[in-house]
C-alpha cells in the first residue's frame, strides 16, 4: 500500500505525529462524554421508573394525548441510550485489504505467532506508510464517536423536553 508522492517530508511526519496524538487521546475524551452521559440518562430513567413502581405515575395520569408525549420521551431516551452505547462500542477496523501489517488488529487476525512470523518480513508497512494509516483511522473512529453522541445529546434533550410536557400537561 504505497501511497501517491512515496515517502513523507519530516515536516509531514511531525504534523502527522502530533495528529495523530491528539486523535488517540481525543478518543479519551469522547469516550468519557459518552460515559458521562449514560450514566445521567440512567439516573433520570432509574428515577423514573421508581415513580412508576411507588404509584406515583401511573397510566391513569398518562391518558390521551399525554401519552403520545410520555412514549415520545421514552422513545427518545430509548435512542439516547442507543447512541452513547455505539459511542463507547470498541471499534475494529474493516478486514485488511492487502496483506500488509499496519496496527495491533491485522496482527490479531493471523492465527499463530509462526503465521505472524513468516509475514513480518513482506506485510510491515514502512514507518510513513504506518503513521498515515494510523492517523486516518484513529481520526475516522473520533469522528464516528462525535457523531454518536451529537446525537445521544440531541435524544436526550428531546426526551427531557418530552419528559417534562408530561408533567406540565
Amino acid at each position: 500500500m504505497t501511497f501517491p508522492g512515496g515517502m513523507l517530508k519530516k515536516s509531514e511526519l511531525a504534523v502527522l505525529s502530533e495528529i495523530h496524538a491528539e486523535a488517540r487521546s481525543e478518543i479519551a475524551v469522547a469516550d468519557q462524554k459518552a460515559a458521562i452521559l449514560l450514566a445521567t440518562i440512567s439516573v433520570t430513567t432509574v428515577a423514573v421508573l421508581a415513580a412508576a413502581l411507588a404509584g406515583q405515575l401511573t397510566s391513569a395520569q398518562l391518558a390521551g394525548a399525554k401519552s403520545f408525549v410520555w412514549w415520545g420521551a421514552l422513545a427518545g431516551a430509548g435512542l439516547a441510550y442507543y447512541f452513547c452505547a455505539a459511542a463507547l462500542w470498541p471499534r475494529l477496523a474493516p478486514a485488511r485489504a492487502s496483506n500488509q501489517i499496519a496496527y495491533w488488529g491485522h496482527v490479531a487476525e493471523f492465527k499463530g505467532i509462526s503465521d505472524l512470523h513468516s509475514a513480518i518480513d513482506d506485510e510491515l508497512l514502512a514507518p510513513d506508510e504506518r503513521l498515515l494509516h494510523q492517523c486516518w483511522h484513529v481520526a475516522r473512529i473520533v469522528r464516528r464517536k462525535y457523531v454518536y453522541i451529537r446525537r445521544g445529546l440531541l435524544c436526550a434533550g428531546l426526551s427531557a423536553a418530552l419528559g417534562a410536557a408530561v408533567v406540565l400537561l
